[in-house]
């Protein structure tokens, strides 16, 4: 029986020298040729059957499979060993309660060169790729070549946390959590010297998004779009922009192309509307359920504004609808106002011309 299970793994490594490669090689063939059945009677759930028993009979469970894959390594030269693991979340732990009851699954161990692999061939869909790794002082997950502490290859997820801490380091030193994938370099970052920065570092935009939407651009060029995927200026606005405090600019320009108008026609009887106006001084508050005045104005009541100019005044989408008033607006209208006045007074000047003469 030995005889034959030796002839089938020197079949298997038939031209192969590297200790790799005849693990691949022979994790392969279990994984292919044993099917997975669970055992947990009595004794048989702790004790593996023998391996040329399990070859023969093409099934065991994790036990079995584990123990049949050492002692094909074993006899191609590989070191190797089982081990117990734990793969369910149980209350108790070794210095509780010493005993296998702790652990529920058997994996193999094997060692090239002093670096360490861990794996069990008891799905199809997990080659030896899949394995823990154990090199020098880096661990992978589905990488057999880890070049980092932790190098995982494969979807992986967190329950809780995820914590990058280098406090015991005096000098200013980067700490990240880094996604790389199609040429963009993504990064939440703390660079050590008093700022963190979350971002790409590579020539790709940075979006923000919400519930499946994106709404914030951040360009390579440093340009900023909100609801604007391809902004012309540094900030670039698709949209009404609110805001409680006061908003300071060197100077503000509004769209008054000619090509973005249509239906244009003189403005009319500009002075006796102004003349409705009324202009006011006033407390103002930052809104309706503030009982803080804080603010002294000079301008005009919404509610009165609308009645002589409605296009002037717009309602807002807060939940009061507070009302806003287009003062910049305005100034077509005094404009007017005053070329209606300067007539009216061009006209009284030249008559009191004629009557003196």
């Amino acid at each position: 029986m030995r005889n034959h299970l030796k002839s089938i793994v020197d079949s298997i490594i038939t031209g192969v020298t590297t200790t790799k490669e005849k693990t691949k090689r022979i994790y392969n063939w279990v994984q292919d040729h044993v099917k997975y059945v669970a055992f947990e009677d009595g004794y048989g759930g702790f004790i593996p059957r023998d391996a040329n028993l399990v070859c023969d009979r093409r099934f065991g469970d994790c036990k079995d499979m584990a123990n049949l894959l050492v002692k094909m390594l074993n006899m191609a030269g590989v070191s190797a060993h089982h081990t117990w693991i734990g793969t369910r979340d149980i209350p108790y732990s070794y210095n509780q309660i010493p005993t296998t009851n702790v652990d529920n699954h058997m994996i193999a161990v094997f060692n090239d060169n002093g670096n360490v692999y861990l794996g069990g061939p008891i799905g199809s869909d997990t080659g030896l790729s899949s394995t823990v790794s154990i090199v020098g002082s880096n661990v992978g997950i589905g990488n057999v070549t880890p070049t980092t502490k932790l190098d995982v290859v494969g979807t992986t997820t967190i329950g809780s946390s995820i914590q990058a801490i280098n406090a015991a380091s005096s000098t200013a030193s980067a700490n990240y959590i880094r996604a790389v994938a199609g040429g963009v370099d993504t990064r939440i970052q703390n660079n050590g010297a008093g700022y963190g920065m979350v971002g790409t570092f590579s020539n790709s935009d940075l979006i923000l998004a919400a519930n499946g939407g994106t709404f914030v651009y951040v360009k390579p060029s440093g340009r900023v779009g909100i609801g604007n995927g391809s902004p012309a200026y540094l900030l670039d606005v698709n949209g009404d922009i609110n805001a409680a405090g006061a908003v300071r600019a060197s100077g503000i320009a509004l769209t008054s192309d000619v090509r973005l108008k249509k239906n244009i026609v003189p403005v009319k009887n500009a002075l006796s509307s102004v003349m409705q106006l009324n202009a006011v001084s006033y407390d103002k508050k930052e809104s309706i359920a503030s009982n803080k005045y804080n603010t002294s104005e000079i301008g005009f009541i919404a509610q009165d504004l609308r009645k002589v100019f409605p296009a002037l005044v717009s309602e807002g989408n807060d939940a009061d609808k507070t009302l806003a008033v287009n003062y910049a607006a305005l100034i077509p209208v005094l404009t007017k106002a005053i070329q209606e006045q300067q007539a009216k007074i061009s006209e009284l000047t030249a008559r009191n011309e004629a009557s003196e003469t």
